[in-house]
């Protein structure tokens, strides 16, 4: 399906859009060393004031696809528990990674600030039932599909009752 539909007189400019949902997706930016595209060595966990800039780009994306009539779905970070991050990190040899509470606050921020500034977005706990692949992070193929599920569910919902 094309969402976007280029102007023939200048195909960098979008003539309109044809979309309904936009899924916009989580960074792990401020989750690990080695996610930011630059030498592990030289970053160093993140803070509140990172995570606000962060969740900052994630409402910028938000409102603007709502001023285009499309209605953006956001879902949430897994529960701190269902993840093994210090398992992570001692497998793929990261420099650092989140602590609990640094994690907590992340995901408490997200759902916070989404739901506060974004009203008109769909925000769903896809990660309910988060299990990972044996390796602390990454989720299991069947962890995927019923995320993917419950995002369709959400969206579903949506188009029929406008909530």
């Amino acid at each position: 399906m094309r969402v976007a539909v280029p102007n023939p007189a200048n195909p960098q400019q979008p003539l309109s859009y044809n979309a309904k949902y936009l899924l916009v997706g989580t960074a792990n930016d401020c989750m690990h060393a080695d996610s930011f595209g630059i030498p592990q060595s030289q970053t160093s966990p993140c803070g509140t004031k990172e995570f606000n800039s962060y969740l900052d780009r994630l409402v910028a994306v938000g409102k603007q696809s709502l001023a285009l009539g499309i209605t953006p779905v956001y879902y949430l970070y897994p529960k701190y528990t269902d993840l093994d991050l210090p398992l992570a990190k001692q497998m793929y040899g990261i420099y650092w990674i989140m602590d609990e509470q640094s994690f907590n606050e992340m995901r408490d921020l997200h759902r916070a600030r989404l739901g506060a500034e974004l009203p008109g977005a769909i925000v769903v706990d896809a990660w309910e039932h988060f299990q990972h692949l044996g390796d602390g992070l990454h989720p299991t193929p069947k962890s995927t599909s019923a995320a993917a599920r419950k995002i369709a569910g959400a969206i579903n919902r949506h188009m029929k009752h406008g909530k």
